[in-house]
């Protein structure tokens, strides 16, 4: 299946293992004179229709964009960690998270929006994942939300796990649901064939390439939220 899903599913579980909660909580309370914003790119998979599990939470990596109500990660530093996932994992790119200020718990106007405009674009994505994070009185709170082709927001519920292992063969090559075409979905598939004789109808995409449309597709959801 690619493109969209035949039908709407239910509203997923995401399941989060905990050493990726831990990389949003520190990074989410990292102390910042400015309370700019922060964030970063989740990655993963949907497993089948009640679970979409989230095998890493970026950092926003050393060349990102700090700022008061605008946020931009590393894009490289990101498509490095999902290469690297890739080699091993059928993963792709499944939304995002980043801080909000003060109590500030709910997707903006501009969130909306620009999950909107992902899930209309069949070469993007057709389902999104945007945690929202807040820091107040010590305390970081994860609040989940997603969206799919009905376009509608939805909070979700979210689920802690101690690791990857026990989900390891659903995430595998070949194993699962078939994943719909999403940005960076691409990169690395059939890695066993001759990547100098490309498809015809399968034209394969240079990292350059593969950086400059994840590059382009996080650029419009943080940077014009």
């Amino acid at each position: 299946m690619s493109g969209t899903r035949d039908s709407v599913v239910e509203d997923p579980t995401v399941i989060v293992p905990r050493p990726e909660l831990d990389t949003i909580r520190s990074e989410t309370a990292a102390d910042r004179a400015d309370e700019s914003e922060t964030g970063g790119v989740l990655i993963g998979r949907r497993l089948d229709d009640e679970r979409l599990f989230c095998v890493a939470a970026t950092r926003p990596g050393p060349n990102a964009e700090h700022r008061r109500a605008e946020f931009s990660p590393d894009v490289d530093h990101a498509q490095s960690i999902l290469d690297d996932y890739r080699t091993e994992y059928d993963v792709v790119w499944i939304g995002t998270w980043h801080k909000h200020p003060g109590e500030m718990n709910r997707l903006s106007d501009g969130d909306v929006a620009q999950m909107r405009e992902f899930v209309r674009d069949p070469e993007t994505v057709d389902e999104i994942v945007a945690i929202v994070t807040t820091y107040v009185d010590g305390v970081v709170k994860l609040n989940p939300f997603y969206m799919d082709q009905t376009r509608e927001w939805r909070r979700v519920d979210v689920e802690f796990v101690d690791g990857v292992k026990e989900y390891e063969s659903e995430l595998r090559r070949g194993e699962g649901v078939t994943e719909p075409d999403w940005e960076g979905a691409k990169d690395l598939r059939d890695a066993e064939s001759d990547p100098n004789t490309p498809d015809a109808d399968d034209p394969r995409e240079t990292r350059e390439d593969r950086i400059s449309r994840f590059s382009d597709a996080l650029d419009r959801f943080f940077r014009r939220r």
